[in-house]
Order: structure tokens, then C-alpha cells, then sequence
């Protein structure tokens, strides 16, 4: 049973400035990465990983690695939001120095595929015609920060107190950013599809 990794940028992702270092991110997005693999954002399945949410460190399956747990998450759109609590333990503290300097942008996610397919001509249409592979289920099994991601999408969220919780968080079309260097025209086309069919933007 492999477990697969895919690697998310944290930049400028919202940080809670208090003792209890959280902030929210994004585990996954529907955009192809450096792979050419799309992550169906419905297909998450999170019932093993309600059970022992765990945040690592480079994906190390060791406690000296734990640095934390995710406290909520939720489905919006074509992304998957997470909010996630440092611990007080040495490595965490240091990570979350390191992301409040910017120093650390890098969000990854460990999962099992359970269900995949080759890309329709829809799916080409939708995520451009790099895309290798779509993952239409899968279990997640953890989360972890690290310095290098492989996939260059980032979501810019508001930076008040109030959206630290996830669930008074509307979708607001206003801070979508996508960076992805690899191709800017399948970058325009996947940002314009969020922003009209996603959020039924006219």
C-alpha cells in the first residue's frame, strides 16, 4: 500500500498571530502538478484521517516528527482548506518561526489513490492538456510542511481574525490567486474556470 505525495505552496497563506500558532492553508487543489496529476477535491475521503489527524514534518512517520494536528478542514470549490494547530514541541516552534518569516511555504499531502483514470477530453478541457493522470478517490492519511513543494498553487486568504475559522469563511473571488510558473496560459484557464464555474462568476 503507497502512500502518494502531493506538495502544495503555502505563500502567503493566513497566520493567526497568538500563542496557539495556527493558520490555514490548502491541502489540495484541482489543478494538474509537476506530475500531471488532479486530485478530485470530492473524492477526499477523511475518514481515516478523522480518526488521528496528525500534521508531520517532511512527511517522516516517526513521533519525533509530529508537529502538530489539523483542528478543521472543509471542502470549497476546488480546494481543500485545512486549519492547522503547531504543538509546542521544539521542531514545531521552529517551523512555525520559519513560516511566520516566510521562510517555510511548503504544504504536502500523504494519501492512498484508491480510484484513477486516464483524462478524458473534458477533464484536458478543465485542467489543460499536460494533465497525466486523474485521481478521482482517495484516502487521506496525513499532512505535512515542507521546505519544497512540488506544485506551485497558492490560495492568498484574508488575513483577518474572524476567517481563522473555517467555517464562517464564505469563498470570496476577490483573494484567489493561482501561481503555477510551469504553463501561464493553462494558469489563466484553470483561474478563470475557478472563478466562473466555482464560484458561478458571470
Amino acid at each position: 500500500m503507497n502512500i502518494e505525495i502531493k506538495q502544495l505552496s503555502l505563500q502567503n497563506l493566513q497566520i493567526s498571530e497568538n500563542e496557539e500558532r495556527t493558520f490555514i492553508g490548502i491541502a489540495s487543489a484541482e489543478v494538474s502538478d509537476g506530475e500531471g496529476d488532479v486530485v478530485l477535491i470530492d473524492g477526499i475521503s477523511t475518514k481515516f484521517y478523522e480518526l488521528n489527524p496528525v500534521v508531520l514534518a517532511n512527511h517522516d512517520n516517526s513521533t519525533d516528527s509530529i508537529i502538530g494536528k489539523a483542528v478543521d478542514w472543509k471542502r470549497e470549490g476546488n480546494i481543500f482548506k485545512v486549519k492547522i494547530a503547531l504543538s509546542n514541541a521544539p521542531l514545531a516552534i521552529d517551523c512555525w518561526e520559519k513560516i511566520k518569516k516566510g521562510e517555510l511555504k511548503g504544504l504536502s499531502m500523504g494519501f492512498i489513490p484508491k480510484e484513477m483514470r486516464k483524462p478524458t477530453p473534458k477533464d484536458r478541457e478543465r485542467f489543460g492538456d499536460d494533465v497525466y493522470k486523474v485521481i478521482s478517490k482517495c484516502e487521506l492519511r496525513e499532512i505535512s510542511l515542507v521546505p519544497v513543494p512540488s506544485n506551485q498553487v497558492a490560495l492568498v486568504l484574508e488575513t483577518s481574525e474572524k476567517a481563522l475559522d473555517l467555517q464562517k469563511t464564505p469563498p470570496s473571488p476577490k483573494v484567489i490567486t493561482v501561481t503555477w510558473d510551469a504553463n501561464k496560459e493553462i494558469l489563466e484557464k484553470t483561474k478563470n474556470e475557478i472563478l466562473k464555474k466555482r464560484y458561478n462568476i458571470k
